[in-house]
């Protein structure tokens, strides 16, 4: 990852409520002002290559306006599933200028799966219920 960040748009340009959609290299990044808060993440939906700044957001989330696949706004995680998501990126605000960091975020590493508890059967064996 780089330090590199190139000025994508001013504040004044984008209110709070707003996205804007950047082509830089290879990627369409939909850039959110959500809340006095500022995201960048990947503009299509893995699934069907939906424009994700079409869809809805609530609650820091992003839902894709073709099939409700939704993404967290701060990670590109998938938020019902356990899958990728999308690339997120670097950002920042200063002197009144929206700067974004062209190269995607390292992405974060999935949770492991839940372990099975020692008293539970895990060999595939359903477990005596007693009667």
């Amino acid at each position: 990852m780089t330090d590199e960040f190139m000025t994508v748009a001013t504040v004044e340009e984008m209110p709070n409520g707003t996205v804007r959609v950047v082509r830089i290299g290879s990627y369409d990044i939909a850039i959110y002002h959500i809340d006095d808060e500022w995201y960048a993440i990947d503009n299509i939906c893995p699934h069907a290559g939906a424009p994700l700044d079409e869809g809805w957001v609530n609650d820091k989330t992003v839902t894709c306006p073709w099939h409700a696949w939704c993404f967290s706004l701060e990670t590109g995680r998938m938020t019902m599933w356990d899958m990728e998501g999308v690339d997120t990126f670097d950002l920042h605000v200063a002197d009144g200028n929206v700067k974004l960091n062209p190269h995607p975020r390292p992405k974060p590493v999935a949770e492991p799966a839940a372990e099975v508890n020692a008293g539970e059967a895990s060999s595939g064996e359903v477990p005596d219920s007693g009667t």
